[in-house]
C-alpha cells in the first residue's frame, strides 16, 4: 500500500512539473505595466511575467527603477523611456528571456525665448515661462534663465503639472565689425592720379567723405576714415593718401643762335630727381643741364621731363628756338630784339644775366617794373642791354615775374614799342 501511495505521489509531481514547464513555455514574457501616456513623476509599478521561483530578473536601466534585481519594481518616469528586463533561469542561465516595455509620458513643446546669435566675448540670455517647473538645460543648471557664450543647440525640459515640456533654441554668432582698407595701388599719388580703397568687410561700411559703398575713388590728398558697424559694436580705421608734386623748368641760354653754336639748359625743376631732355621728340640727354648744338637751320622745339621720386612726371617745352646761319644773323632779316623769359642770377656763373640781343635797330630804351607798378631799371639809347636782376640800388630782388617796356627805331626810321615778362630764377 505505501508503494503504491508513492508511485502516484510522483506521477502527480510528474504532471503538475510538465504542466507548469508547458504553461510557461507556451506563454510570452513580457512586462506588465501601463499601456497608455502616464504623467511625468508619477511613480508606476512595473512587473515581468512569470513564476518567482527558479529566475533571476535584471533590469535595465537599472539605474532609473528603484528595484533592479526583483521581478517587481517601481518606477518614476521623467521622459519617455524604454526599459527592458532579463529573466534567466537557475537550470537554463545561458538562454534568458529579454522583454521590452515604452512609457511614454504626456509631453508638450516648451517655447525657448533668446536672441538668434551672442556675440564674440559677450553672453546671451536664454530663458523660459517662469510658471513651469524644474527646467533643466543642457548646459546642466537647474533655473529658469540661463546665460550662454558659445553659438549652438540649447535643450531644456520642464514640467507643467504632469506634463513634460521640452524645447530647443539654436543660437548663432557674430563676431566684431573688423574694419580693413585695401588699397589698389601705393598711397603715395602723383597730381591727377586716382587710387580705390575698398573695405575688407561689406558689413555697413561708412567713409568719412560720406560714402556707403563698399569702395570709393579717391584722387585728393588726405586721411580717409573707415567704420564698420554691426549689432556687435563699431570699428573704424584710417588710411593717409599723399599726393606729390613735381614741376619740369628750365631756361634756355638763348632764343635765338647761329648753326653750330652750343645752347645751353638751365634747370630749374621742383623736386625732380631724374631727367630726359628731347629735341624735337628725340631723347639726346638724361643729365640734369644739358647742352644740345643744331647743325641745319629752323626753328627747333626744346622739351624737358622732369620725374620725381615716386615716379611722377612733368614736362616743359620750349617751342621755339631760331637757328639761323652766321650771314643771316648780320642781315636785316634777324629780328630786331631778342631775349629769354627767365634767368637765375645766383652766382653760379650760368645763365646769372638777362641779355637783350638786338638786331639793325637805333635808340633802344628799355624799363623793367616790378609787380606794383615800380620801376626797378632803366637803360636808354643802348644797343645790347645786361640786367643781373637788382634794383637802381644794387639790392637783389626776389624771384617772380617782372614787365619789361622796350622801345626802338628800326632800320627803317619807324618807331617801335612792346611789352614782356622776365622770370627771375635764383
Amino acid at each position: 500500500m505505501e508503494n503504491l501511495r508513492r508511485v502516484l505521489t510522483g506521477i502527480l509531481v510528474f504532471c503538475i512539473s510538465i504542466s507548469t514547464h508547458a504553461t510557461e513555455k507556451n506563454d510570452r514574457f513580457r512586462i506588465l505595466g501601463p499601456s497608455s501616456v502616464v504623467c511625468v513623476g508619477q511613480k508606476i509599478q512595473l512587473e515581468a511575467s512569470g513564476p518567482q521561483n527558479g529566475y533571476e530578473y535584471y533590469w535595465y536601466p537599472e539605474n532609473k527603477v528603484e528595484s533592479p534585481f526583483q521581478k517587481i519594481t517601481n518606477y518614476t518616469p521623467t521622459e519617455t523611456t524604454e526599459l527592458f528586463v532579463v529573466r534567466r533561469g537557475h537550470s537554463n542561465f545561458n538562454n534568458p528571456d529579454t522583454a521590452y516595455l515604452t512609457i511614454k509620458v504626456k509631453e508638450k513643446p516648451l517655447t525657448v525665448y533668446g536672441p538668434e546669435f551672442v556675440c564674440l566675448g559677450s553672453s546671451a540670455s536664454l530663458e523660459v515661462a517662469p510658471n513651469v517647473s524644474n527646467p533643466v538645460w543642457s548646459t546642466g543648471e537647474n533655473k529658469h534663465q540661463v546665460e550662454v557664450t558659445k553659438p549652438g543647440i540649447y535643450k531644456v525640459t520642464a514640467n507643467d503639472g504632469c506634463i513634460l515640456l521640452k524645447g530647443s533654441h539654436y543660437i548663432g554668432s557674430k563676431t566684431d565689425p573688423l574694419s580693413r582698407i585695401m588699397a589698389n595701388r601705393n598711397t603715395d599719388l602723383c597730381i591727377g592720379d586716382q587710387i580705390e580703397l575698398r573695405s575688407f568687410s561689406a558689413v555697413n561700411p561708412f567713409w568719412s567723405n560720406g560714402s556707403t559703398a563698399r569702395s570709393i575713388i579717391v584722387k585728393e590728398a588726405g586721411t580717409y576714415e573707415l567704420r564698420n558697424t554691426n549689432e556687435c559694436g563699431i570699428d573704424k580705421t584710417t588710411i593717409e593718401i599723399k599726393t606729390h608734386t613735381v614741376r619740369a623748368d628750365f631756361i634756355p641760354s638763348a632764343t635765338e643762335l647761329q648753326i653750330s653754336e652750343n645752347l645751353e639748359l638751365f634747370n630749374h625743376s621742383k623736386n625732380g630727381i631724374r631727367y630726359e631732355w628731347y629735341q624735337d621728340g628725340h631723347l639726346f640727354s638724361k643729365e640734369e643741364n644739358a647742352e644740345v648744338r643744331f647743325q641745319a637751320e629752323g626753328t627747333y622745339e626744346v622739351e624737358l621731363h622732369a620725374f620725381n621720386e615716386y615716379g611722377c612726371k612733368d614736362e616743359m617745352t620750349y617751342p621755339s628756338i631760331i637757328v639761323v646761319s652766321e650771314e643771316e644773323a648780320t642781315t636785316a632779316n634777324k629780328r630786331d630784339v631778342v631775349f629769354p623769359n627767365s634767368f637765375t642770377p645766383n652766382g653760379d656763373g650760368k645763365n646769372d644775366e638777362f641779355r637783350i640781343y638786338t638786331g639793325d635797330i637805333n635808340n633802344l630804351d628799355v624799363t623793367i617794373y616790378n609787380r606794383w607798378g615800380q620801376v626797378i631799371f632803366e637803360s636808354e639809347n643802348t644797343s645790347d642791354l645786361v640786367w643781373n636782376g637788382t634794383d637802381a640800388a644794387g639790392n637783389k630782388l626776389e624771384d617772380g615775374q617782372y614787365v619789361i617796356t622796350y622801345k626802338y627805331i628800326n632800320k627803317y626810321g619807324e618807331p617801335i614799342s612792346n611789352t614782356s615778362t622776365v622770370n627771375i630764377l635764383r
